[in-house]
Parts: structure tokens; C-alpha cells; sequence
């Protein structure tokens, strides 16, 4: 308006304050009087999306994870290890890129000729190892024994003790293969059978010293 002072351009009786109605300018975003926000409030996206039929809600997002190359499971990514067989991370990366296979029947029978074979030819070479160590530390600890016996009670209960175990690991190392090769999990995982076959090696020690220490008093 003519003669207005200066400071009054650009105020206009539409430029007010929503909250206490004072005069604020047209690019104000703030009020000078009760410094209320001028700014306008934003519109939902989900406002304009909805107009032209577009569903734009959030989505939950995916659960991450990793598949175990031996076994299959699904794992969380967070888990350094398989929930099922305790296969390591690590080996996915060293996974080979076609799968080994092998059937059920000759897997069994490679592992009838020495456990831990069939485990091998089923791609499993770590859980072999483990398996075959385990049977011939038990075979060996059986034959010491055998032949060191003098008939008392104690060395005929170790014998019998580490003739059970041979048998033992030796046909449960033939169905296992069968059950990897068929694609099932193995009974127990390698890392298990690694910490079984420790300390049942410093049980067994612990037992033949004592054996041999209370042969030597007779």
C-alpha cells in the first residue's frame, strides 16, 4: 500500500499466524509474536500413492539366512554355525559347486569295508575323518587291552567296555553313511564325536593306568 513503511511489504491480511493471528510474511517459517511453526504439515505419501491406487505400506523386511551345505537346514544369518549337524559358516564358502553323490547301498558298503569311507565318497570328508578315528582308537585300545588281560573282573569289564564301542561305532558308522547318502543328517555332528572320542581317550587312559597299578601289587 502507498506510504506503508517498509517493514509492511510483503504482509498481506491472509499472511497470519494459524495459532495467535499476528501479521508474519509470506515465506515465514516461524511467528515472530508466539514463534509457532508456519510450516505446512507434510501429506502422507501414502495420500497421493493412494489416489492413482498404488500400495506403498511398509513391508516387512525378509529374515536373512543361510543354507548348511551338508545338511540343508535353514540357519539364521547370525549363527556362526549349523542349528542341526554343527557344520561351520566357513563351509559354505568351501562348499563345491556340484554335490557329491553317491548311493545309499554303496555308501554302506565303502563304510563296512572301513568306517569313515562311506562318509568320504558321500562328500562328508571331515565327519570320515572323525569316524575313522574314532574306530581305530577304540579297536587299538581293545586289542591292548585283550592282550594284556589277566582274567580279573576289571580287565574283563574294559574289554567287554571297548568291544561294545568297536561294534558300536563300526555299524553306526555303516547306517550313518546310508542316511547321509540318502540325504538325511548324520547322527551327531563331527565336532561332537572330536570332544566323545577326547575324553572317552583320557577315560580310558585314566582306566589302564589304574588296571596296570593294581596288576603290579599282586
Amino acid at each position: 500500500m502507498e506510504g506503508s513503511p517498509p517493514w509492511i511489504d510483503g504482509l498481506s491480511d491472509d499472511a497470519r499466524c494459524p495459532s495467535c493471528g499476528a501479521l508474519v510474511t509470506a515465506d515465514a517459517e516461524w511467528c515472530g509474536q508466539c514463534f509457532a511453526s508456519l510450516r505446512p504439515d507434510p501429506v502422507p505419501r501414502e495420500e497421493p500413492a493412494a489416489k492413482i491406487g498404488i500400495n506403498v505400506s511398509e513391508e516387512p523386511k525378509p529374515r536373512l539366512s543361510w543354507t548348511c551345505p551338508a545338511c540343508e537346514q535353514e540357519n539364521d544369518i547370525e549363527l556362526n554355525r549349523c542349528e542341526r549337524c554343527g557344520t561351520s559358516f566357513a563351509a559354505l564358502m568351501k562348499a563345491d559347486e556340484v554335490p557329491v553323490r553317491v548311493e545309499p547301498m554303496e555308501a554302506l558298503k565303502w563304510s563296512l569295508i572301513y568306517p569313515g569311507i562311506g562318509h568320504r565318497k558321500a562328500g562328508r570328508g571331515a565327519e570320515g575323518v572323525a569316524r575313522g578315528m574314532a574306530f581305530s582308537l577304540s579297536l587299538i585300545l581293545l586289542v591292548v587291552v585283550a592282550l594284556s588281560t589277566h582274567g580279573s573282573a576289571g580287565e574283563v569289564a574294559m574289554a567287554s567296555l571297548y568291544l561294545v564301542t568297536t561294534i558300536t561305532l563300526y555299524l553306526g558308522s555303516a547306517v550313518e553313511a546310508y542316511r547321509i547318502a540318502a540325504g538325511a543328517a548324520p547322527f551327531v555332528s563331527s565336532r561332537t564325536l572330536m570332544w566323545v572320542t577326547v575324553g572317552f581317550l583320557l577315560v580310558s587312559i585314566a582306566l589302564l593306568a589304574i588296571t596296570a597299578t593294581v596288576s603290579a601289587r599282586r
